[in-house]
C-alpha cells in the first residue's frame, strides 16, 4: 500500500493510541490478578495470568513491537516465535477453561482429550523451530479444530448449568470469531483489512474483560457459599 507522508502518521498515530490502549489493559489485568494470586492461593488466577500475557506477548510479536533478539544477541525468527506464542496461548487457555468450567468433574473424557492438546501445544514450539514451512498449514487448521473444540466444551457446560460456563460463552465467542478471521485470512480465503489482521485484538479486549467478570462472579459465589456453610 502507498501512503502519503501525513496519510501514514496520522495512521501510525491512531495505530499506536489503539495499541497502548490494548497493552496497557492487559498490564492492568495481569498486575490485579496476580494481586488476586498472591492474596488468596487460588490457582485459577495465575492460569488466567499465564493466558493473558502469552496473548499479550504473541499479539506484540504479530504486530512488530518485540525485537528479533534477545539479549545475548541470538536472533529471533520472527515466524517461529509468532506460532510458538501462539501455541502457548492456546494452551494457557486450555488449563484455565478446565479449572474454571471443571470439566474434570463435569466431562471426564473429555477433559482427557483437552489434557492431550495442552501437552501437543506445549511440544509443539520443538516442531516450528526445526520444520515450520512443513507444519505452518496444519497447523492453523489445528487452531481452528481446537478453537471449534473449546465452543463445543463450553456450550456442554452450559447445557448443564455450570454458571461460569454462561461468561465463557460469551468471552470465547469473540475471541473465536476475531481468532477465526485471522486465521482465514493467513489461508487466503477472507480478505485482508482491519478486521482480519486484528481480529484477535479486537477478541481479546472484549474476552479479557468478560472472563475478568467471570473470576469476580466466581469469587462472590464461592463467598456467599462460605458463609452459608458458616450459617448452616
Amino acid at each position: 500500500q502507498l501512503w502519503t507522508p501525513k496519510a501514514f502518521h496520522d495512521y501510525e498515530r491512531d495505530d499506536y493510541v489503539a495499541q497502548a490502549w490494548y497493552f496497557g489493559m492487559a498490564s492492568a489485568m495481569i498486575l490485579f490478578n496476580l494481586m488476586l494470586f498472591i492474596a488468596l492461593r487460588e490457582r485459577i488466577y495465575l492460569f488466567y495470568i499465564t493466558f493473558v500475557t502469552c496473548t499479550a506477548c504473541t499479539l506484540a510479536i504479530k504486530n512488530g513491537m518485540i525485537p528479533p533478539w534477545f539479549g545475548n544477541g541470538l536472533n529471533l525468527h520472527s515466524n517461529v516465535a509468532y506460532y510458538s506464542g501462539a501455541s502457548l496461548t492456546v494452551s494457557s487457555l486450555l488449563l484455565f477453561m478446565r479449572h474454571m468450567l471443571e470439566t474434570h468433574r463435569l466431562m471426564p473424557r473429555m477433559d482427557r482429550l483437552l489434557q492431550g492438546l495442552v501437552v501437543l501445544f506445549l511440544l509443539s514450539p520443538l516442531a516450528f523451530a526445526l520444520a515450520l514451512p512443513a507444519v505452518a498449514r496444519m497447523t492453523i487448521l489445528l487452531y481452528l479444530s481446537c478453537a471449534a473444540l473449546i465452543l463445543v466444551v463450553v456450550l456442554m457446560c452450559a447445557y448443564k448449568r455450570q454458571r461460569s460456563a454462561y461468561f465463557f460463552l460469551g468471552a470465547f465467542v469473540l475471541l473465536i470469531f476475531g481468532g477465526a478471521m485471522t486465521l482465514l485470512r493467513a489461508l487466503g480465503i477472507v480478505p485482508t483489512n482491519a478486521f482480519t489482521v486484528d481480529g484477535v485484538q479486537l477478541g481479546s479486549t472484549m474476552e479479557m474483560l468478560l472472563l475478568a467478570f467471570a473470576l469476580a462472579d466466581r469469587l462472590n459465589v464461592m463467598r456467599k457459599e462460605k458463609a452459608r456453610v458458616q450459617v448452616e
